[in-house]
């Protein structure tokens, strides 16, 4: 599947949680990093998806100044708005690392 948002992501890791019933998706856009949470009971859902930064930056995506993780994990608002459309595109292109 083609990327929904035409940005070059990079660097995708999921895992599936072990705090929640649901996955954990984190991926590198400009080399910047992103934390998607995905729930699923019966169907995937997206949760949410926030910054991951190791060191005080500026999202080049929302604008947002972000402190380094734990402190500076916030939700990026421009992903979360397009969170519906960046689901599939993980689901479909990296399927394999989805277990049931």
């Amino acid at each position: 599947m083609e990327n929904p948002l035409d940005l070059m992501i990079q660097q995708v890791a999921i895992s599936k949680s072990t705090e929640y019933s649901g996955y954990n998706i984190r991926f590198e856009i400009s080399g910047q990093q992103y934390h998607m949470l995905v729930g699923k009971n019966t169907d995937y859902i997206a949760i949410n998806i926030k910054h991951l930064f190791h060191s005080k930056a500026t999202c080049a995506l929302c604008g947002k100044r972000v402190f380094p993780a734990p402190l500076g994990q916030q939700i990026c608002s421009y992903l979360q708005e397009e969170k519906e459309r960046l689901l599939p595109y993980f689901l479909t292109s990296y399927s394999e690392q989805f277990v049931s």
